[in-house]
């Protein structure tokens, strides 16, 4: 039994899935009056409308994350909707537009070592049960790389900075957790 059929049939009258909801996208969308709904983007299209719902400094984070995915030829594969939901309740994509915007061209500041960890981070976005080893690796280098980087400006300190960590989904803190490992005194 598909997970529509066992939500309506555990909702009752409460389950509403159609099309698009009162706003007009298409998301699959289960209520029930004892919890808040649940809306994940299910289609690019619906990702592009749901960010388009967020803030202009959301909106501007979530395309520089989309432009460092493609750059690193990631964006063959979906976004998973569960890590881009969390991603924007923690603020992650505004936390990445004002570092683009303020950080940038201050390299070797604590600031610009952030935006280097912040974008190798975006690529935790792509769906990771669709990469093969090689993306895999590739990705876990970028973050290693820029967690590299962040050491030489701030030691050990800097990588354990909460604002780098505050701004993360809880899968991601592992991935990068993982990926730091080795660097300076960091044991994952």
């Amino acid at each position: 039994m598909g997970e529509a059929k066992r939500r309506k049939e555990k909702l009752g009258d409460d389950y509403w899935k159609g099309q698009s909801n009162s706003k007009g996208y298409g998301w699959k969308r289960g209520v029930s009056k004892d919890t808040e709904p649940e809306v994940l983007p299910q289609t690019q299209k619906d990702i592009d409308s749901f960010i388009s719902l967020h803030s202009e400094q959301t909106q501007k984070g979530f395309i520089i994350a989309k432009h460092h995915i493609k750059e690193s030829g990631l964006d063959k594969y979906p976004i998973n909707q569960e890590d881009l939901a969390e991603a924007i309740r923690l603020n992650f994509f505004s936390e990445l537009e004002g570092l683009e915007r303020l950080q940038s061209d201050r390299e070797g500041t604590f600031g610009w070592g952030r935006l280097k960890i912040f974008k190798a981070a975006s690529l935790c976005l792509v769906e990771d049960s669709q990469l093969s080893l090689e993306e895999v690796r590739s990705l876990t280098k970028q973050i290693h790389d820029a967690g590299e980087k962040m050491y030489e400006i701030e030691g050990m300190e800097g990588l354990k900075d909460p604002l780098i960590w505050l701004f993360m989904p809880q899968i991601w803190k592992r991935i990068i957790d993982s990926a730091f490992n080795g660097i300076g005194s960091w044991l994952s």
